[in-house]
């Protein structure tokens, strides 16, 4: 497991400068402090090349940003998806060929996107409970699915 430090950025989203810590240890994100939450941080596998960033921003309604240039800016990517708290968002290994990126909310299940985050559709056949806290995405994903 690779142990990162601790980092301080400054982010801009919509014109407003916010701040964030991320502490990978204790998976706490912190903007604009103390009422702005990131709920979820996911950093595309190859983000060397494509510099692609998602976050779940909180800020009294929940909003999923994506950011393509290092988080030097913001967009949404909420085509399709519900205003539910995202427990994780995961890339696809093969994402800079395929562009599929999953989400998990608490609530409304697993949503996947094939487009590299620019619209979402739930994929939630066979789930029980639409809370869901993790998802392993497989090594092999482009050939298991």
């Amino acid at each position: 497991m690779l142990e990162r430090e601790c980092v301080l950025t400054k982010l801009i989203i919509f014109g407003a400068i916010l701040f964030w810590i991320m502490n990978i240890k204790t998976n706490l994100v912190w903007s604009h402090s103390p009422h702005d939450t990131v709920d979820t941080l996911a950093i595309s596998p190859r983000y060397q090349l494509d510099k692609t960033v998602f976050c779940n921003l909180t800020h009294g309604n929940f909003f999923l940003l994506k950011s393509t240039n290092k988080g030097i800016s913001w967009g949404p990517s909420q085509i399709g998806l519900p205003h539910f708290k995202m427990n994780f968002v995961a890339f696809s290994p093969s994402y800079e060929i395929d562009k599929v990126v999953f989400a998990g909310t608490r609530g409304g299940g697993v949503f996947k996107s094939i487009d590299g985050g620019v619209s979402w559709n739930s994929c939630n056949n066979g789930l029980t409970d639409l809370t869901v806290t993790s998802l392993s995405v497989s090594p092999s994903f482009v050939l298991d699915r």
